[in-house]
């Protein structure tokens, strides 16, 4: 599975925000305690305010333990 990792900064940006009508981003911490969304929240991503989500880079998500 593909993710971003996130900042807390931009993780806390993104708590209450919608990735469509009724689907909203769930930044999630993975393997490395880093914040990660998924492929899927980016891909689908369709405000506006949050378009800057589309240029984060993708990385394999490192599952906790």
């Amino acid at each position: 599975m593909l993710v971003a990792i996130i900042t807390e900064e931009q993780k806390n940006s993104l708590l209450n925000s919608k990735v469509q009508e009724n689907w909203y981003f769930n930044p999630v911490q993975d393997g490395n305690n880093d914040w990660i969304i998924t492929e899927s929240e980016i891909v689908n991503s369709s405000f506006p305010e949050n378009d800057w989500v589309k240029e984060l880079s993708l990385t394999e998500y490192v599952p906790k333990n």
